[in-house]
């Protein structure tokens, strides 16, 4: 939803930031947990509104909404939400449509669009790490 691959960057390192500084705030004078400790921002995949909407065409009882929820203070932060039906065809069925929004979603994603954020001291490991190249999937 932000503008520009750079804007969308920029505010995953602010999320990463903002986590570890929040962490470093809980646990002042401990040892800092490695396997929790610094959280990194990798990069990000694209999902087209338009793949969006064709989903939710193909679903069966939840409805499908974009929504802005601030996190931290940004209002970039955007939730695909599952809302259920008014009145419940069972939970199997539920079920059913869940997953079978995240499977055509998953199809739908497409990137990724890697990123090393300015000033961010990496493991060897992460600099190496090849994210899945995903390609968008017809539905």
């Amino acid at each position: 939803m932000l503008g520009t691959d750079q804007a969308a960057h920029q505010y995953g390192c602010r999320g990463a930031d903002t986590k570890n500084a929040r962490y470093e705030a809980d646990h002042l004078g401990e040892d800092l947990d490695p396997s929790k400790h610094p959280k990194y921002y990798l990069g990000f995949y694209d999902l087209r509104v338009s793949a969006i909407e064709q989903v939710a065409a193909k679903l069966d009882y939840y409805a499908v909404a974009l929504r802005c929820v601030p996190e931290n203070g940004e209002h970039a932060h955007f939730e695909l939400q599952l809302e259920e039906p008014t009145t419940s065809p069972g939970a199997n069925k539920l079920k059913k449509d869940r997953q079978l929004a995240r499977n055509l979603l998953s199809l739908r994603l497409f990137g990724p669009q890697k990123h090393i954020c300015d000033g961010a001291i990496w493991p060897e490991e992460l600099r190496a790490l090849d994210l899945p190249e995903l390609t968008e999937m017809p539905v």
